[in-house]
């Protein structure tokens, strides 16, 4: 804006300046043409009248000085002309410079406007950004804790049922080693005693039946047992289903705060990845907990199988 302004200003001072040269040169040749006609006039004359009408003409000097005087007062007019164009002009470039300073001042403004609102809006777009990195981090730890918790408290369970397995198949071991000696242990003396008295007989029988007594009552403590194992053992299932909707509520909760940035994805496209990235590992977390399941339903079965392999021969010694 400022160069054409300029470089109008400059045609029409070159175009002034043309005009005030064209001037003085007419002028010039009308002072040639004046004096070119007043030489022939002269030259044309008669001797006789010039004699009779002598008129005092000025001569050559004085002529050259009106004609100097009055073509300086002519180019005396076409410089102040030439001035007063100059300094209207200056005035008007003056004008216009301070025209486009204010403008480009008032664009500067908004523009600083426009650029601290942009800085602002990106401040907390940053600050949302963190927010909901920090809180799907705690919640991927707090996730971690707990699956991790379940993990030990499944495992000692498991621990524990598997120690008190042991212990009761030791046991049913024991009573079974005991029931066969006194089962071979009776048979003999029945082979030596068949011809003895009645009473040796029915004492024999009576402690049968005070060991078949306790071998029940181990029976029963024994069903205590597995009853109050199973009982903790569901109560510890029981657990793990809870911790399971617990971590199902927070992947519930990290999926919506997925929703919240996947609204800001083209604002921020690292932000997408690392929620990618999240849910990855959320998925590894959900097959590390059906491993589990699957590890604890493999347990069940082993267990089941181990009492029916079990109990029935206990009880088809004890029908001899």
């Amino acid at each position: 804006m400022l160069d054409s302004e300029s470089s109008s200003i400059w045609e029409t001072s070159h175009e002034v300046k043309e005009q005030a040269n064209e001037a003085l040169k007419s002028t010039m040749e009308e002072l040639q043409k004046d004096s070119l006609r007043q030489q022939s006039f002269q030259r044309s004359a008669p001797v006789g009248t010039t004699s009779t009408f002598t008129i005092p003409e000025p001569d050559d000097d004085e002529l050259k000085m009106k004609r100097q005087q009055w073509a300086k007062t002519q180019i005396n007019e076409i410089n102040d002309q030439t001035k007063h164009e100059l300094q209207s002009l200056e005035a008007l470039r003056t004008q216009q410079q301070e025209l486009y300073q204010e403008q480009l001042a008032e664009k500067n403004d908004m523009w600083e406007r426009v650029v601290l609102q942009r800085r602002e809006e990106a401040a907390e777009l940053r600050s949302m950004i963190s927010n909901l990195s920090s809180a799907i981090s705690s919640a991927r730890n707090q996730a971690k804790e707990e699956i991790a918790a379940a993990k030990r408290k499944a495992a000692e369970s498991i621990n524990q049922v598997r120690a008190q397995r042991e212990k009761q198949l030791q046991q049913i071991a024991e009573l079974t080693e005991i029931l066969n000696r006194e089962k071979v242990q009776f048979d003999n003396e029945l082979k030596q005693i068949q011809s003895s008295d009645v009473n040796v007989i029915q004492q024999k029988k009576d402690q049968i039946q005070r060991l078949q007594l306790n071998l029940q009552n181990l029976r029963q403590k024994l069903s205590q047992k597995e009853t109050e194992t199973e009982n903790r053992f569901k109560v510890q299932v029981r657990s793990i289903r809870d911790l399971r909707l617990q971590l199902q509520q927070v992947r519930e909760a990290e999926a919506d705060k997925q929703n919240e940035l996947m609204s800001m994805r083209k604002a921020c496209a690292v932000i997408s990845r690392k929620i990618s990235a999240r849910k990855d590992e959320a998925a590894s977390l959900k097959r590390q907990l059906a491993m589990l399941q699957k590890d604890n339903e493999e347990l069940q079965n082993e267990i089941i199988k181990m009492e029916s392999n079990i109990f029935p021969a206990v009880f088809q010694q004890s029908n001899y």
